[in-house]
């Protein structure tokens, strides 16, 4: 039979993803290590999670720097030394300072498994955090900064985040003042506390052996710490307008959002497809709005932001300085017209394919799986979230996404931020 080319092909909804969850290794000590095989090269990627991060640190700065300068010496290897060895091996190494916690990524060939973590392990026993090493980065960080501050979209940022969280270290950002004030030894101390030990898992992607984990498990069996209850914090925020003014900027930076959940919340998937409804893709009501109608901007967007015990809603975009006002109030009226009208289907039939498209994206190969596999096990959702979500997303009306738009989408409880 021959096929039709002149006529699209059915779309069909997408119903269920299967994913490949990792083997489970214990050590003696009850760290857990997460294993996925399925990948086609002889490479590796290790990522070991230490329980500490910005919500543990004694002042703003010091898990980032710990991070950046875990591999810049030891007590017999220099920076470059390190680096020498890892290139040997073709080995490459992260280091990540989150908010709860802090991710030394290890990235190899798995013939050089052995070496590359007998590196690995060294760094970890005998970071010294040099005095010449830390001022360098010291003074091109406080450089940076003092060159971000010029920057509309840094500020507004930070302002962002001050407001949304004005009562914990969630909100808490870095002063030129503390650039100044952080010394080697802190870095020193946080790393014998955390970074030396306190490792809460291993999560592994690569065709790895019994041998190369029981090389992980030597080396870090004894580093075991775990996972401690995340901080209950003080999330009382005001709705604040925050106008800051720079005369010579040509843009303007605009954010706008609120305190809302984390993932685990009821309401957290649903409210996704709101929010992407809103500004989530290209073809979203801001977007249509701001971009394509009025021609305000080149891209604005929404998004969630989740932490272990919350998260915040946040529209961000850049205008023309004369078109701050009106894009205020486009994004208000996007966000009233959600609240007072009940979305049509074939736009909720877009939103719903391009979601799918995006769940199709995340949990394509290895690595992505892994990533979904942690997320779940992060905010202690079932490992089928993902076709929960599914079946929010085929069954989900307009009338119900009306509603959390009454519910969360109110303009008087948004802190707004413009700056330029």
């Amino acid at each position: 039979m021959t096929k039709n080319r002149s006529q699209a092909p059915e779309v069909g909804a997408l119903q269920n993803i299967s994913l490949v969850l990792p083997e489970i290794h214990n050590t003696e000590s009850g760290l857990p290590i997460h294993v996925i095989r399925e990948v086609p090269n002889d490479v590796f990627h290790v990522h070991i999670e230490f329980g500490a991060g910005k919500m543990q640190q004694t002042k703003p700065l010091i898990s980032s720097f710990t991070a950046d300068l875990l591999f810049s010496g030891t007590k017999d290897l220099s920076q470059l030394e390190i680096q020498e060895k890892l290139d040997m091996q073709g080995a490459f190494v992260n280091v990540e300072a989150g908010m709860n916690r802090s991710s030394l990524h290890v990235y190899g060939l798995l013939n050089h498994f052995q070496s590359t973590f007998e590196i690995v392990k060294d760094v970890l026993e005998n970071a010294s955090f040099p005095e010449d090493k830390f001022e360098m980065h010291r003074k091109a960080a406080l450089q940076q900064h003092t060159i971000n501050m010029e920057k509309n979209a840094y500020v507004a940022r930070r302002e962002f985040l001050k407001a949304l969280f004005p009562n914990n270290k969630l909100g808490e950002v870095a002063e030129e003042s503390d650039f100044l004030n952080i010394k080697a030894k802190d870095c020193s101390e946080f790393y014998q506390e955390h970074l030396s030990k306190n490792v809460e898992q291993i999560n592994i992607v690569g065709p790895i052996s019994e041998e190369h984990i029981a090389i992980l498990e030597e080396i870090f069996n004894n580093r075991y710490s775990k996972t401690t209850k995340a901080q209950k914090l003080d999330l009382t925020y005001h709705p604040v307008q925050q106008y800051i003014e720079k005369p010579k900027a040509m843009q303007t930076t605009i954010r706008i959002g609120r305190v809302l959940f984390t993932p685990k919340h009821e309401d957290y998937f649903e409210f996704d497809i709101l929010e992407t409804i809103l500004g989530g893709y290209f073809g979203s009501r801001l977007m249509q709005n701001l971009r394509e109608d009025k021609g305000y901007t080149y891209g604005v967007g929404s998004g969630i932001t989740a932490y272990e015990n919350t998260g915040y809603f946040f529209i961000s975009t850049e205008v023309g300085k004369e078109h701050k006002d009106a894009a205020v109030e486009a994004i208000k009226h996007e966000i009233n017209r959600l609240r007072e009208e009940e979305i049509g289907t074939d736009e909720l039939d877009l939103a719903r394919a391009y979601i799918q498209g995006q769940i199709l994206k995340s949990t394509d190969g290895a690595f992505a799986q892994m990533s979904q596999f942690l997320f779940a096990k992060r905010f202690d959702l079932p490992q089928n979230h993902l076709n929960s979500f599914l079946e929010t997303l085929n069954k989900i009306s307009p009338k119900r996404l009306q509603e959390l738009a009454v519910k969360y989408l109110d303009w008087d409880k948004m802190v707004v931020v413009v700056v330029g």
